[in-house]
């Protein structure tokens, strides 16, 4: 199998739909629940979607915080990444609060926001959250590889005292 792309990060960015660029990755939310609900403001008022590591004991305190800061707000939950029981699910928050309330979360998730693209209705679910699973995104697979190549070639060199290298962190 190919892995699909340099992190989970990267993976869960292109997955979701959202808009790619630009992102902010936030790492693992904070475990109390008044700085978790700070940051996840904070990611709202960004502008722009915001990725973050979310643990499955908390995703459903998480969604519901969202949900009260901000019903219409569009989101990505990816689950598994890169492995064999991978799901991604997409759309509405509270759609997705029942399903994860109905059934309680497992494994590893990245939560990816998108406060540009609100929906108009909170509870009118035309359609269901999309969920994909690992057999059914090969196109997903190539797209992510096709992301990630560009990256490394534009984003990673620089010019460093007239030298050409990469980024290096103290």
């Amino acid at each position: 199998e190919v892995l699909p792309g340099a992190s989970a990060i990267t993976t869960a960015l292109v997955a979701s739909g959202l808009p790619p660029l630009p992102f902010t990755f936030g790492g693992f939310l904070p475990y109390k629940k008044g700085k978790r609900e700070r940051e996840l403001q904070a990611a709202l008022d960004r502008g722009h979607t915001s990725l973050y590591f979310e643990s499955p004991h908390r995703l459903v305190s998480t969604l519901e915080i969202l949900t009260n800061i901000n019903p219409l707000v569009r989101i990505s939950i990816t689950k598994e990444l890169t492995k064999k029981f991978e799901n991604i699910y997409g759309g509405q928050i509270l759609k997705l609060l029942q399903r994860f309330s109905d059934r309680p979360p497992r494994g590893e998730f990245v939560l990816a926001i998108d406060p540009t693209n609100l929906i108009n209705d909170p509870y009118h679910y035309a359609s269901e959250p999309t969920e994909q699973s690992a057999r059914t995104r090969l196109p997903l697979v190539l797209i992510t590889n096709l992301f990630v190549a560009v990256f490394l070639l534009l984003a990673l060199p620089v010019i460093h005292k007239g030298q050409q290298g990469f980024v290096q962190h103290a």
